[in-house]
Parts: structure tokens; sequence; C-alpha cells
């Protein structure tokens, strides 16, 4: 999903015709000045949720830990098929998580961008 926050009216104009021009990608729009409320547990990290076994080895327990976690947003982005290998290997260490299986899988999907 990609967001666009727009301060002025012809910035909104032309997010809303970028939208208009990509159908099928989702996106929204808001002013910079919008309420944000967060999302519930189940959308965040919602690549990384639904592989459990990866997202299990962070020991995240609340939304709030969800939310903040810098090892989760990084392995979110590997797992939908962002980053290569290369930064994969680079920024292990710091997801501080042993299991090798868990290492193996990331690997995997690492690089496959999902559409």
């Amino acid at each position: 999903m990609q967001g666009v926050i727009v301060v002025t009216d012809e910035q909104e104009t032309l997010a809303k015709e970028s939208k208009a021009q990509h159908p099928g990608r989702a996106m929204f729009i808001t002013k910079k000045d919008a309420e944000f409320e967060p999302a519930g547990k189940e959308h965040q990290k919602y690549i990384l949720q639904r592989n459990r076994v990866i997202f299990n080895a962070l020991n995240l327990q609340s939304n709030e830990d969800i939310m903040r976690s810098t090892p989760a947003a990084r392995l979110n982005g590997f797992v939908a098929g962002f980053g290569t290998v290369a930064q994969l290997e680079k920024e292990w260490p710091s997801f501080q998580i042993s299991d090798e299986s868990v290492h193996k899988k990331v690997k995997q999907l690492c690089g496959r961008r999902r559409q």
C-alpha cells in the first residue's frame, strides 16, 4: 500500500489523478493535519504476521510492540520481497533471532517482491 500525504488542494488533486491512473494499486490520500488512528493489531506488519513462524520468533506481545519494533518493520519488508539477501545478511544479527529455520525462510522470501 502506498500513502500520500498532501498539504494543498493542488497536491490532493494531483494525488487523486495519480490514483486514478493506477486502479489496481492500493493507495490512500490524507491531508497533513488529518487525525491519525493506528490500525488494529491484525493490520500491523500484515505480511509478516501471515508468516507466523517468522512473526512468532520476534515475541511481540502488544500492538504497541508491533508498531514500535524496528526488526518487525525490517522483516516485514524482507518477507514482502523487498531488499536483497545481502542486505538481510547484514541486518540479521540485529534482529536477535537464533532460530536458523526462521533465517532460512526469510532468505527464501527476500527479493521476491509481491505485486
